[in-house]
C-alpha cells in the first residue's frame, strides 16, 4: 500500500498518476475511477471527465448532458469526508432526472463505489470516484481510509503537474 501511495506522489506526469490511481483503487476492491476537476455549484463550467474502467457510454453521455445533473459532486461539496454514494442516492430527495440518472447508474453496473471531493491550492476543488467493486468486502473501514488518502493525495499531485506544465 505504501509503495502505490508513493507512485501517486511521485508521478512524474498525469498519465503515470492516472494509473498509479487505478493500481491503488484496485488494492481496495474497486475496478474504476472518475475524475471531474474543477468542481463548482455552477454545473455550466467545468467538471471535465476522466474515466478510467466506467463504460465509454456512460461517459460519452456524461460529457453530454449527465454532468449537468449528477447530484453526487453537489453532495461531495458538503462533506469533508468519503461517502457510499448507493446509500446516498437512496437518501437525496432527487428531482426526476436525477432518479433517472440514479437508474442508469444501476443499470451500467456503477449503482455503488466510494466518492469525495478533493481540495487543492488556490481554492481548486474536484471530484473523485471509485466503483464498480469486485465484491462488499471493498466498502470495509479501511476503504474509506486508503480511498480519502487516494483521491486528496492525487488531487494535490494533479495539481502539482498542471502547475508544473503551465510553468513549462
Amino acid at each position: 500500500c505504501i509503495a502505490r501511495f508513493r507512485d501517486i506522489v511521485a508521478a512524474p506526469d498525469v498519465e503515470c498518476l492516472r494509473d498509479a490511481v487505478l493500481a491503488a483503487a484496485r488494492d481496495f476492491g474497486f475496478q474504476a475511477v472518475y475524475y471531474l476537476s474543477p468542481v463548482s455549484r455552477d454545473r455550466t463550467t467545468g467538471r471535465l471527465l476522466t474515466n478510467q474502467g466506467f463504460p465509454e457510454s456512460w461517459s460519452r453521455q456524461y460529457r453530454r448532458r449527465l454532468r449537468f445533473i449528477d447530484p453526487l459532486p453537489d453532495y461531495a461539496m458538503t462533506l469533508m469526508h468519503v461517502f457510499r454514494w448507493g446509500s446516498v442516492l437512496k437518501t437525496l430527495d432527487l428531482t426526476p432526472a436525477q432518479q433517472r440518472y440514479h437508474q442508469l447508474l444501476e443499470d451500467v453496473g456503477m449503482g455503488d463505489g466510494l466518492a469525495m471531493a478533493v481540495w487543492g491550492p488556490g481554492g481548486r476543488c474536484g471530484f473523485i470516484g471509485f466503483g464498480m467493486p469486485v465484491d462488499d468486502s471493498a466498502f470495509r473501514p479501511q476503504s474509506y481510509i486508503g480511498v480519502g488518502l487516494i483521491g486528496q493525495m492525487s488531487f494535490n499531485r494533479y495539481c502539482s503537474l498542471i502547475e508544473e506544465q503551465a510553468a513549462g
